[in-house]
């Protein structure tokens, strides 16, 4: 008991000291940095905290974008690339890609509407099925040559993809807005080869076009329903 009462003076000692050493600052001009301190005594050690430090410790939440370094234009490239396989197979130019935050590919695909003759595959769906199972999906980017239309939307949504690149919106506006709304980070690059590209198959294919878009036997219009 004596020892440990000795131990205890010896803590009230080193407080006051600290108290002292912060009135000085005060006194000197310098910021005020007077703060609670606490002591504890266990067995034969002291420790002494500062409790504002331990507290902003605590509560410091350093937050980074996971998306800040990655370039847009080169992601782009791969799925503009894929867009161009699918002109060239007689399908619709669509080009997609799912990569991981640090610029790793996943998978990348394209629509394939009519090589398939299925109106399910679509640019961003068959980039996803590439890319095959995922954990977490909030660290993933889909790029995308056209605006993403509601189906791949929701695709976006349901499985928490955190950013979608898109080439161009011009020729197509689908739900990049509401996907934005939600969270979603969205860049429109507005590139002037998806531009061209599109406008060029749209005034050769309007028929086919209109089926891709959901539109039967209508004047061609630029729409923001369904899109492959």
């Amino acid at each position: 008991m004596c020892g440990q009462n000795m131990r205890i003076g010896a803590v009230e000692m080193m407080l006051e000291n600290i108290s002292q050493t912060q009135r000085h600052r005060r006194g000197s001009h310098h910021r005020n940095d007077d703060m609670p301190v606490a002591a504890a005594v266990q067995g034969d050690e002291v420790s002494v905290v500062c409790e504002p430090n331990r507290r902003q410790a605590r509560s410091m939440d350093i937050r980074t974008d996971p998306f800040a370094d990655l370039d847009p234009m080169a992601l782009l490239d791969t799925a503009f690339r894929q867009a161009q396989l699918g002109l060239a197979e007689g399908g619709i130019p669509i080009g997609a890609a799912l990569f991981r935050a640090d610029g790793t590919l996943l998978g990348e695909g394209r629509n394939r509407r009519i090589q398939h003759d299925d109106p399910s595959v679509h640019g961003e769906t068959d980039a996803f099925r590439a890319a095959g199972r995922q954990r977490d999906y909030s660290s993933t980017v889909m790029v995308t040559t056209l605006a993403p239309c509601w189906y791949c939307s929701g695709l976006i949504r349901q499985f928490g993809i955190g950013a979608v690149i898109i080439g161009e919106n011009r020729t197509f506006s689908g739900g990049q807005d509401w996907l934005a709304d939600l969270g979603v980070a969205v860049t429109i690059v507005d590139d002037s080869r998806c531009v061209a590209m599109m406008t060029d198959f749209i005034a050769a294919h309007p028929a086919v076009w209109n089926e891709d878009i959901g539109v039967a036997d209508t004047p061609i219009v630029k729409s923001a329903g369904g899109r492959a």
